[in-house]
């Protein structure tokens, strides 16, 4: 979807009068001009996510030596054909376990695209001078197993930050497309803002889209056929409004 403000129902009439100001201690003037896309978001226009567990090396002696930290480091040397006992790692101090998380914008991003990443010690002394090794990144949700990125680099510490958690710089990089759903079964949803919530501005809403006013009748049918007709919102609660999309506009649209 193009964007809230471009529902045809919004620039014709304000949203709400009374209980924009009750909520939001806004002005007369202020609540005049409101449209649906100054209070609502899709829903779907929200930031996520994605989260790994991986190794940090290189550390000048400010590591740490956990099992699992241990355990990690043996099954990566595997890999690479080399064959180590845990009693072979035992004093090892320059390997630390991290969490890495990178936040996905919420307009959603492309195969190939590079973001940030966060990196957090769990229990070494410090991240200063360390280096991620190649670590895989899921997402959001704990049941899907998808690997959607790549994240690897040297760390870099804030100067005014702990030195138990930095940020690798563009180290992070999507591996598939990552991108929000907006709509399911033929219907999307607004979602009002918090400031603005109520059963009463949900009702309202509901009513412009079902039943716009302040225009010609001409323009009132058609506004009304382009949105999904006499029923297509309904609120759901006093936050979320869901739409049914009209068949002829169909999904591609939205």
């Amino acid at each position: 979807m193009g964007g809230l403000s471009h529902l045809p129902v919004s620039s014709h009439r304000p949203v709400v009068n009374s209980p924009l100001m009750a909520c939001a201690s806004i002005s007369p003037a202020q609540a005049q001009f409101l449209r649906i896309g100054d209070i609502c978001t899709l829903k779907g226009q929200e930031e996520n996510t994605l989260l790994g567990r991986g190794l940090v090396v290189g550390l000048p002696g400010t590591g740490d030596s956990d099992p699992a930290t241990l355990r990690a480091l043996r099954q990566m040397m595997r890999l690479m054909g080399v064959e180590v006992s845990l009693e072979d790692l035992a004093n090892v101090k320059n390997v630390a376990t991290v969490i890495v998380t990178a936040t996905v914008p919420a307009a959603g991003a492309r195969q190939g695209q590079k973001l940030h990443c966060n990196v957090s010690a769990i229990s070494a002394k410090s991240l200063a001078g360390g280096k991620l090794v190649l670590t895989t990144l899921t997402g959001p949700n704990p049941v899907d197993k998808t690997v959607y990125a790549l994240a690897s680099g040297s760390i870099y510490i804030d100067k005014n930050g702990s030195t138990t958690s930095g940020r690798v710089n563009n180290g992070c990089q999507l591996e598939r497309d990552f991108r929000n759903v907006y709509t399911m079964d033929g219907k999307f949803t607004l979602v009002i803002d918090q400031r603005f919530a109520s059963f009463h501005t949900a009702f309202e809403v509901e009513e412009l889209i079902n039943n716009p006013t302040g225009i010609s009748a001409e323009s009132t049918t058609a506004t009304a056929e382009r949105v999904g007709g006499k029923d297509a919102a309904k609120a759901i609660d006093q936050v979320n409004i869901e739409v049914t999309i009209p068949p002829e506009i169909g999904r591609a649209h939205v």
